[in-house]
């Protein structure tokens, strides 16, 4: 659903899929600015497949039109994202801190 919702650039459904938690930390007017700025200028998503999961957060590794980053969502309790991270691709991945919202360099 995200690749669907990123390729189609829906930055208001991508936002949805936020729990409370991240859309308290990340509003939808900033969520969408980092959107338009960092992330669809890497072009769609073309690939993705999951590579990893550490403490209730799967890690994907998606290829881009133009890189290769890994992609970390994790739910809330409510099956809400509450983590939601790209960062770039890592064959080791160490996930020192699950609970930070990272979306594109915006750590919130």
């Amino acid at each position: 659903m995200i690749k669907k919702y990123f390729n189609a650039k829906q930055t208001d459904s991508l936002y949805a899929l936020g729990g409370e938690q991240s859309k308290a930390a990340l509003t939808p007017e900033s969520f969408g600015q980092v959107s338009n700025t960092q992330l669809y200028p890497l072009g769609e998503i073309k690939e993705s497949s999951q590579i990893g999961f550490n403490d209730n957060i799967s890690i994907y590794k998606l290829r881009f039109n133009s890189a290769v980053l890994q992609m970390l969502i994790g739910p809330d309790d409510g099956d809400k994202l509450q983590t939601f991270l790209f960062q770039p691709y890592s064959r080791i991945t160490n996930l020192t801190s699950p609970t930070k919202y990272l979306v594109g360099e915006v750590e919130i």
